[in-house]
């Protein structure tokens, strides 16, 4: 048997006050005087005897009381780990789950906090010359730090949520990798509180076979929760005045329909109610607003739900940049007469036209759309410049030079798995044009009229080896236009000439204007409007010229933090890394050095924990391939008593305490029922 407390065993000593209050105490007679005292003797004699018998059961009875109350203090237990392994101080690392999922409720009482107040007990059971690891989803540099029992405690204390998540094997691997950097040959112990989501689900990890480990569940009694999923828009360019559809997928994680869950939106501050809606049990509905945007430029919107008690994932925040004008860069080999007098009839077109000699590869990301009109040679400097714009979003319309093309051309359009074959002078009439595809959908009120379509007197049949669309066609069905999907962006490739001599499209600006405005806004790079905290550390961001030739740091801001990001630029793009900075879901704007806004981008909790579903101990076990031991979660257990049953085996302090009582409550009925005479 040993002690958690064996000072207390000093205690002991105070088994004297009863022995001399016993020795000192002497009853004083008084005499009194009989004429006769010989009948007196016998009945003397015997009443001694009887009192000396009761004072010494008193005696003892007080003795076992003291001595047992001091026992109780020591709490004595019988170790399962022997004397030696039992004695020496313990090394002990508790993981406290502050994810989101730790809001739900466990009797009108959010999980987080039973959480805390279990780490409490299991450090309080253990003794003052243990040493504590505390962590959370959040692996700083705290997490790391070796504790004595105040500072755990506070440490305890000072756990808020986090929007992180940690997987299981995650957990154990920091949980070793703790254990191996820590000092001396301590025994090391285990403990992981947590509500244990289907999602923390892990591929097969190893628990290390030396660590003692333990799992205590602690779950919501309210398992049923409807989220937010996500949200984005139909098209991933957004131009002013014209209509968008926006979508919103909503999700039921509970086993039971969900009726009238009312669902808004806030735009420029004012919430706006879009209606009630019907969930089925485990389901998913895409609800779908049309929107129409008056004004240019970033702007940002929110997306509310009615649910409870779980409500991380009742809002989704977008943020978003409506265009007003495209900029167009229409690059040619001399200075001669370009295109505007075609773009006159197009106030959201901004076209720059500027001779190959005068070209700044610097700034070829600043434009929506590249015009390469009839270019003699394609420098490899060009051609390495157009590449990279393409990969990264931007979107190229190729024109040929007429009659014969040059070698470094041809290279070009190879390296994109694309020749142009067989310059033809006969005279071809466009006859299709498909009102399907992006750069024509939407531009005719009624796609089955007649309307004039642009012929050609000197073309190139265009030949392709990769994946194309037809945006228009000739009468014979060979493509007079074709759209190919290049990285991030999307490249034109038109089969004649554009000056009027050989062409006549310049001529119908009603077909051509609208076919360069949608090339302009067709990027296939998917325009983030949200990103996830704990996930998207690493973003990009698109810059006006003006921005980037700032000195000077780019910083975020809401109403509530500020912060500087780490930065650079890459190829006309801010890239920013906010590791870890952004903690609240909500919209930032991206300040420039100058303290005026040029982006804003939106952060939301993670999804992934909005499913309630829990891990079954049986699939705990499994995980941890029976090296851990499950504590089942009672309100009314004492968790401080099964951790120390667990570490130390069988504790006696309330046996003893029992005694105690007994020993006392034996004096008592001594003393009222032992009558001397």
């Amino acid at each position: 048997m040993q002690f958690l407390h064996p000072l207390f065993l000093f205690a002991t000593a105070a088994v004297l006050v009863p022995v001399i209050i016993h020795l000192f105490y002497f009853r004083r007679y008084k005499k009194v005087y009989f004429t006769n005292v010989s009948f007196l003797k016998e009945l003397k004699e015997e009443t001694s005897v009887r009192s000396r018998l009761r004072n010494l059961l008193v005696l003892l009875l007080r003795c076992l009381a003291v001595i047992a109350m001091v026992m109780a203090f020591a709490q004595p237990f019988i170790s399962k780990k022997g004397g030696a392994a039992a004695e020496q101080p313990k090394f002990v690392s508790i993981f406290v789950d502050n994810s989101l999922s730790m809001t739900a409720l466990n009797e009108e009482v959010d999980l987080l906090e039973r959480s805390k107040e279990t780490a409490r007990s299991i450090v309080r059971a253990f003794r003052k010359d243990d040493q504590f690891n505390i962590f959370t989803n959040q692996l700083d540099y705290r997490s790391r730090s070796l504790l004595d029992r105040e500072a755990a405690l506070s440490l305890i204390d000072d756990i808020e949520y986090e929007p992180l998540v940690l997987k299981l094997n995650e957990i154990i691997n920091f949980q070793n990798e703790i254990f191996t950097k820590s000092k001396g040959a301590r025994e090391q112990i285990s403990y992981l509180i947590s509500d244990f989501q289907e999602g923390m689900y892990s591929e097969s990890f190893e628990p290390d076979s030396l660590t003692s480990t333990y799992l205590i569940p602690i779950r919501s009694s309210i398992p049923a929760n409807v989220g937010i999923d996500s949200v984005w828009f139909e098209r991933p360019v957004l131009i002013q005045n014209q209509n968008s559809k926006l979508f919103v997928a909503l999700t039921n994680h509970s086993d039971s329909p969900v009726e009238n869950t009312r669902l808004s939106f806030t735009e420029f501050g004012e919430n706006k109610p879009l209606g009630q809606i019907d969930i089925p049990a485990k389901g998913t509905i895409v609800d779908t607003i049309s929107m129409s945007f008056e004004t240019s430029g970033y702007q940002n919107l929110s997306i509310q739900i009615s649910d409870y008690p779980v409500q991380f994932d009742d809002t989704f925040y977008v943020s978003f940049n409506v265009e007003r004008t495209f900029k167009v860069l229409h690059v040619i080999d001399k200075n001669k007469l370009g295109l505007e007098r075609s773009f006159k009839s197009s106030s959201q077109l901004e076209l720059n036209s500027v001779g190959l000699s005068q070209l700044d590869y610097a700034k070829i990301n600043e434009y929506d759309l590249i015009v390469v009109d009839e270019l003699i040679e394609m420098s490899s400097g060009l051609q390495s410049t157009l590449d990279a714009y393409l990969e990264e979003g931007g979107n190229l319309f190729f024109i040929p030079k007429p009659d014969l093309l040059s070698q470094s051309t041809i290279s070009f359009l190879a390296a994109y798995q694309i020749r142009l074959n067989g310059w033809d002078t006969s005279k071809r009439e466009v006859g299709r044009v498909n009102t399907e595809s992006y750069i024509f959908s939407d531009v005719f009120e009624n796609a089955s009229a007649n309307f004039y379509l642009p012929g050609t007197s000197g073309s190139y049949t265009i030949i392709a080896e990769r994946a194309n669309e037809s945006v228009m066609r000739y009468r014979n069905g060979m493509d007079y236009l074709s759209a190919f999907e290049v990285g991030q962006g999307n490249l034109f490739v038109l089969s004649a000439p554009l000056r009027t001599d050989f062409n006549s499209l310049t001529d119908n600006p009603s077909i051509f204007v609208p076919m360069v405005y949608k090339m302009a806004s067709s990027s296939n790079e998917h325009r983030e409007t949200a990103y996830t905290i704990g996930t998207d550390d690493l973003i990009k961001i698109r810059l006006d010229a003006e921005a980037i030739d700032l000195d000077g740091v780019f910083a975020l801001a809401n109403d509530n933090t500020e912060f500087i990001p780490a930065q650079q630029f890459s190829s006309g793009q801010l890239e920013l890394n906010v590791y870890g900075q952004v903690k609240q879901a909500g919209t930032y704007k991206l300040m420039d050095p100058l303290e005026r806004k040029v982006a804003e981008v939106a952060y939301n909790y993670d999804r992934s924990e909005s499913n309630l579903d829990y891990l079954t101990d049986t699939e705990l076990e499994a995980q941890f391939k029976g090296k851990a031991s499950i504590i089942t979660y009672n309100l009314k257990a004492d968790i401080t008593d099964l951790v120390q049953k667990n570490e130390n085996g069988l504790r006696l302090w309330t046996l003893f305490l029992v005694l105690t009582l007994l020993f006392l409550l034996g004096e008592s009925l001594v003393l009222r029922f032992w009558k001397i005479n």
